[in-house]
């Protein structure tokens, strides 16, 4: 949005993004400002009108009127301060198809006017605008200025002699506060596409659509359906009223890839079809995987045909920069394995989106598990996969957040603030969060306490924010009593070389910031691979170590039962197990099988220095049984001499304990006294 301190008369078309200097004001004094569109079958949009004296609009506000009302596009909509020219914004002032209609706006007193910005309809239907005549009339409405046959183009500029172009300043009210969203763009399955329980109105599209409105944010929706996707007519009185049916939701889809048809498949056609075609996305709402998971395809590569569908939407041609909201998938409680997948699905979600903002785009995650998973017989239907209408209100309230949390950090992805820690800030439900803070080998993130304990004590996580946003009863009531929470990342496959980043990021925090020489550590499924490698190499820096559900046999998982010759009964996983055997230089899987690289061949250091564990697990995990990772942990380091807790739930491959206290009590009682 642009605004003039002089006058301008800004006229906009989709078709023609230009601003055209129409010709020179003279000095004019007026009282109304006056549009109007001679001859038949005429129809008159306009997004704002701005008149100006020494740099103020006085137009907005105003009293305006206008020939015919259609559509709800009332005649205060050109001046309510809001220059975006899409229709579905609420914004646009329209009047019925009829001859000569004509739109005014009076200013309450006699002005002398040195600029008028006229901004037109942009996500279509711009030309309408073309040969209009731009009036100015005194008190008693005789005509004082008039230009007529005025050809439509984003902006046309008439300006009083010696007022330059480099002098027009913002003209009208943009979105400063953060209200305006634009255009959002919802690409999903069915849990986007359908309705609830019978509900014509149920859909999480349709839930966040009236939060959005209730919470006074303008904003429309766009996508490749027709408004009537949904099977619901479109008989309200605005076409805004039915606007939640635009949307790119696709009952059955997967994410796809070169072998498997998905959103990746249809994405190219979507982007020029239905009203994406012309209104092109400000904010991009995704959440795919739920039929990957259901469907069993492929569910070690998901996460890279994740990447590789965010890869294409930013190669999107007139993409700009849109904020991304990527969601992690609702849990599926059908059967353990189906919870399983899902959950492992959604570690890898952190990461991405944590890549990605290290290229500079602003990408954030939203848990679409932890608050349906909180409720779920309340929030999901009997089939286990979609949401009822209690659970489109539930889902519409994360993506809510997260648009409000976004919209008031101001978060571009790009760039750092000088802030505490040299890395980008963000709230995290309450806490100061920093994202990307650099080291010579990686990056790593920090939640702070409001108030730091003494000596700076702080909790390492290894991968996934997963383990701090889904899981936060341990982390945060740590926070609260001072701790800082950590975030580096190590090698997946727990290669020494990803021990890199973890020495970077710990020297940075002790010598530079003062934290405690030693740390509590803690992880969760993969990620206890790089810790376990980590902490036996540098024992003396731990105080303790806590696992939850943990990869502590890299023969259990990811070789598992996939591996021909390999005594497991776990479902491991194809492509990680060739990722670790390419990492550690193995040839063959029969070479691999004698490897010495498992956290469960790592621990004498750590014994010998006395380091504690504590270890929590599933008795009925697919994926990392017990009796192939913590019951063989357990032996080994009580026969080295360690000190280890093992705790065995009665669940699957899911993380967190519902009670964190002896979580608690556990880090609590070994954290050592620092004086730094």
């Amino acid at each position: 949005m642009h605004s003039l301190p002089r006058f301008l008369s800004i006229l906009c078309i989709l078709s023609l993004p230009l601003t055209v200097m129409a010709g020179e004001l003279p000095k004019v004094s007026g009282q109304i400002v006056r549009i109007e569109l001679p001859g038949e079958n005429r129809t008159l949009a306009l997004a704002e009108v701005g008149v100006f004296e020494k740099g103020v609009n006085l137009a907005l506000n105003q009293q305006a009127t206008q020939s015919t009302v259609a559509y709800s596009g009332a005649a205060t909509r050109a001046v309510d301060g809001k220059a975006n020219g899409d229709f579905f914004n609420d914004s646009v002032s329209h009047t019925s198809t009829e001859a000569n209609p004509w739109w005014e706006v009076d200013l309450g007193s006699m002005a002398n006017i040195e600029a008028i910005i006229v901004y037109n309809r942009t996500d279509s239907h711009g030309q309408r605008l073309d040969g209009f005549t731009l009036k100015v009339l005194d008190a008693k409405r005789q005509e004082v200025f008039s230009k007529k046959s005025i050809t439509a183009s984003d902006k046309v500029s008439f300006l009083q002699s010696g007022v330059q172009p480099s002098q027009v300043v913002e003209a009208v009210k943009s979105a400063a506060s953060g209200k305006d969203l634009g255009a959002i763009w919802f690409i999903g399955d069915s849990i986007t596409q359908s309705n609830a329980d019978g509900d014509p109105q149920g859909s999480p599209r349709k839930s966040l659509y009236d939060l959005l409105k209730a919470n006074g944010y303008s904003f429309s929706y766009t996508g490749h359906h027709a408004r009537n996707v949904d099977g619901l007519p479109a008989t309200g009185a605005s076409p805004a009223d039915n606007l939640y049916h635009y949307h790119s939701g696709v009952s059955g889809i997967l994410i796809g890839d070169a072998t498997r048809r998905g959103f990746r498949t249809i994405l190219p056609t979507a982007w020029r079809q239905g009203r994406l075609a012309t209104v092109k996305p400000d904010m991009i709402l995704i959440m795919l995987g739920t039929n990957d998971v259901g469907h069993g395809y492929d569910l070690d590569n998901g996460p890279q045909r994740l990447r590789g569908l965010l890869d294409e939407i930013y190669a999107l041609p007139n993409i700009g920069q849109p904020k991304v909201l990527l969601g992690t998938i609702p849990p599926n409680r059908r059967i353990e394995a189906d919870r399983t997948n899902v959950m492992i699905f959604n570690e890898s979600v952190p990461r991405i989106v944590l890549d990605y903002r290290a290229k500079g785009h602003a990408i954030t995650m939203v848990d679409q598990f932890k608050a349906i998973d909180a409720a779920y017989e309340a929030n999901m239907r009997g089939d286990n996969l979609h949401p009822n209408a209690t659970g489109n209100d539930t889902m519409a309230k994360q993506w809510f957040d997260a648009i409000q949390a976004a919209q008031q950090s101001g978060d571009t992805g790009s760039g750092d603030e000088a802030m505490l820690f040299p890395g980008k800030k963000s709230d995290f439900r309450g806490y100061d969060r920093y994202d990307r803070i650099k080291t010579k080998s990686g990056h790593f993130s920090i939640i702070c306490p409001k108030n730091p304990a003494p000596g700076k004590p702080w909790l390492w996580r290894s991968l996934f924010w997963e383990a701090i946003q889904q899981f936060s009863n341990t982390d945060l009531k740590l926070v609260d009593e001072g701790y800082y929470v950590v975030l580096a990342h190590g090698d997946v496959a727990g290669h020494p070389r990803g021990s890199a980043n973890i020495d970077a990021a710990y020297a940075l925090l002790t010598e530079e910031y003062g934290f405690a020489k030693t740390c509590s550590m803690a992880s969760m499924s993969r990620g206890t691979l790089s810790l376990f490698r980590w902490a036996s190499e540098n024992p003396e820096k731990v105080n303790s170590i806590y696992v939850d559900n943990g990869v502590l046999n890299v023969l259990s998982w990811p070789a598992g039962k996939l591996v021909p010759g390999n005594d497991s009964f776990a479902s491991g996983a194809a492509s990680s197990w060739a990722g670790f055997k390419k990492k550690f230089g193995y040839t063959t899987d029969e070479e691999a099988l004698k490897t010495k690289e498992s956290p469960i061949d790592l621990l004498e250091p750590l014994a010998k220095a006395g380091v504690p564990i504590l270890s929590v697990c599933g008795s009925k995990d697919p994926a990392v049984p017990y009796e192939e990772n913590d019951a063989i942990l357990e032996e080994r380091y009580k026969a080295l001499g360690g000190e280890i807790t093992v705790i065995v739930e009665d669940k699957g491959h899911s993380h967190g304990m519902k009670d964190p206290t002896p979580v608690l009590e556990f880090i609590r009682k070994y954290s050592k006294p620092q004086n730094n």
